[in-house]
């Protein structure tokens, strides 16, 4: 295979760094901020280091290393050296040499550091001298994010620690009480109901004594499921447990939210007890529950249930970002602060553990909720499944605060109807495909677009398997894309999807068709032409006619490919729809400073169940279209929590953006 396409694949699966290492004569030698990207990938999510190799603009040059050996000499032994980095990551097998005709280059794979080697830092101290991969660059770490990385480093639990200054009295007498009631029905034969309330708490890991120190005291588990929402802030200042009903209702934000507010005591048991019946009561299948624990569940309750205290218990409330859980038309999000302990492409395989918060997760195991040993992943994804809905999807973000998101989507993923169009478009195609590229068409048609690590979600074949896939079908020319590397995305090809042109531009037609050949299908933009042939239509312009687009009541353009109507020109919508998208709009037409969510929240709202171009975005919200697109359009896009109607022509003046959610 070419090295220029095989780089291209390699850069769309991994996270890949290319430095061209001539040294000052030309012989090759590792360059000074090889270890910065060392650092950086060891902090992140790995990725290969290539020397030998220049990158310019998305576009590869082969340079080759003369003096390989002393190059990975070199190498080898500054991994080695602590004073110049803080552990060797890299065994024999992880320094690769490859020859490509006369040159030859080297490959660095570096691993994910385990949390007990993070931070992987240079120099002596980690403070200023620890990175991260943000996008393809490397970032200095701030003194925050290293610590966080310490604190998870020294601690298996971050829940068992004895807090200075709190007892007993920082508990909510009430949830103290019905917590104490319920261990007692689930557990009869622990006898909890003859000990007194400190020893109870001491029974649960809620109380201890610090031997080291002798301190006794609640500990981060017993004030964070027992305590009361004033007192938890005392000790972490950001604790804000959140949960959003976003139905399309409301003004634009959300319809109902849980959170505290001083009418309820704010801690983790009771916003599981609130949170819990909230998200389950919708599902059509027959429910019961009794004092707050599940009972005759179906599949979908089991996932839904797991994936919350998923979210509690791996919480690091130490972050300044929410514990938020939103529960949309079709789909649930759930979002601890902090990053994960376990890659994640380990962690969706499930059975394995590495609770921040083991006190916690023994807690809600106690009233029935939750598992442990890794197995709870498992859970999610086998009762999602059963559900018959799309996978789980697992994301890990790090700006601006670390967050775990998992994204429960009650969408089919295979529709028949959608089985049925591809199939019968791509006849020929469609039987040699393999079940990766059946998968990755269905998703592009269902959702406008798939990108490497989407697929990734839902198949188990190897990343360079996918990869293949996806390049197999824009081969064929299945497929088109757009983007570079890992942020790539796939789209259904041109010959399936209309142009903005098509479903928004008004066309010609002549009411005498026998002025027209059979073979004319293009009326030029000069009326009295036809196609590239120049054939006179007629000198008698009252035979041609314009055909406008079709549009709905309220003035939306309507295209009989596409689900929902477009929004294209605020002239042309009907005045109460423009009423209606205007209302929705209140907030940021009041106030131009706002919170991003905020904004966020609306054009969400706004492009609920229909198509909407920037321009109408940007003259409801009253902000500029290249500001709305910059700071809010693109990255929506990104994250999957806007589409657009024309993956294929991403930057085209007319594209729209709906969402599913």
């Amino acid at each position: 295979m070419d090295f220029e396409i095989e780089f291209e694949a390699l850069k769309e699966t991994y996270d890949l760094e290319c430095k061209a290492a001539q040294g000052r004569n030309g012989q090759g030698e590792v360059p000074k901020d090889f270890w910065e990207s060392y650092s950086a990938m060891a902090n992140t999510d790995g990725g290969s280091i290539f020397l030998g190799v220049a990158e310019k603009d998305h576009e590869f040059t082969l340079l080759g290393i003369k003096k390989t050996e002393k190059v990975v000499k070199d190498l080898v032994n500054t991994a080695n050296n602590r004073e110049k980095v803080s552990i060797n990551l890299l065994s024999n097998d992880d320094i690769v040499i490859h020859k490509q005709g006369s040159l030859t280059f080297i490959e660095v794979k570096v691993r994910r550091a385990m949390r007990k080697e993070r931070p992987v830092y240079l120099k002596k101290t980690p403070m200023g001298n620890s990175f991260r991969r943000r996008h393809d660059a490397d970032q200095r770490m701030s003194d925050d994010e290293v610590k966080r990385m310490l604190a998870d480093q020294q601690y298996d639990s971050l829940d068992d620690r004895v807090l200075q200054g709190f007892g007993i009295e920082d508990l909510d007498e009430q949830s103290f009480r019905e917590f104490r009631q319920v261990v007692a029905v689930r557990q009869p034969d622990a006898d909890f109901s003859s000990l007194n309330n400190e020893a109870f708490l001491k029974r649960l890991r809620m109380f201890r004594k610090d031997r080291e120190t002798g301190l006794s005291g609640l500990t981060v588990a017993g004030l964070l499921f027992l305590g009361r929402y004033e007192t938890i802030r005392d000790e972490f200042p950001h604790y804000f447990p959140d949960y959003q009903l976003r139905d399309g209702g409301g003004d634009g934000r959300y319809s109902d939210r849980i959170c505290p507010d001083a009418s309820w005591s704010g801690n983790l048991y009771d916003f599981y007890r609130r949170v819990y019946p909230r998200l389950v009561r919708e599902l059509k299948v027959g429910f019961q529950l009794k004092d707050g624990v599940r009972e005759n569940e179906s599949p979908a309750h089991i996932a839904i249930r797991e994936a919350l205290v998923n979210a509690i218990v791996h919480g690091d409330y130490a972050v300044s970002a929410p514990l938020t859980i939103i529960q949309g038309v079709d789909y649930f999000s759930f979002s601890n602060p902090g990053s994960s302990r376990i890659p994640l492409d380990q962690l969706s395989e499930g059975g394995l553990s590495d609770s921040r918060n083991k006190n916690l997760q023994d807690l809600f195991r106690l009233i029935g909720a939750g598992e442990r040993q890794g197995f709870g992943i498992l859970k999610i994804r086998e009762n999602w499944r059963r559900s018959n809905w799309r996978p789980p999807a697992w994301i890990e973000e790090t700006d601006p605060q670390p967050r775990v998101i998992v994204r429960l989507t009650m969408l089919s993923l295979f529709p028949e109807q959608h089985v049925e169009i591809l199939s019968n478009f791509f006849v020929k195609d469609w039987p040699q495909l393999t079940d990766a590229q059946k998968i990755a068409m269905l998703i592009a048609f269902a959702e406008g677009a798939i990108n490497h690590r989407g697929l990734a979600i839902v198949c188990n074949e190897h990343p360079r398997d996918l990869s293949d896939a996806l390049k197999n079908l824009e081969t064929r020319g299945v497929f088109g894309s757009s983007g570079n590397a890992r942020g790539k995305t796939y789209h259904i090809s041109a010959q399936m999807q209309p142009s903005p042109e098509e479903v928004f531009k008004s066309s010609l037609i002549s009411d005498d068709s026998s002025l027209i050949s059979d073979d004319v299908s293009l009326i030029s933009d000069d009326s009295s032409l036809i196609s590239s042939k120049n054939f006179l239509i007629s000198d008698d312009v009252s035979l041609i006619k314009e055909i406008q687009p079709d549009r709905d009541e309220f003035g939306r353009i309507t295209h009989p490919d596409f689900d929902r109507p477009f929004a294209h020109s605020t002239s042309d919508l009907a005045p109460e729809l423009l009423d209606e998208l205007r209302r929705k709009a209140r907030l940021p037409r009041e106030k131009k400073r706002l919170q991003k969510v905020e904004l966020e929240a609306v054009i969400l709202d706004l492009c609920r169940e229909q198509f909407v171009t920037l321009q109408v975005l940007a003259d409801v919200v009253s902000r500029k279209s290249n500001t709305l697109q910059s700071s809010f359009i693109t990255e929506m896009v990104r994250t999957h929590v806007l589409r657009q109607a024309f993956p294929k022509t991403p930057n085209h003046p007319d594209q729209a953006y709906t969402t599913d959610s």
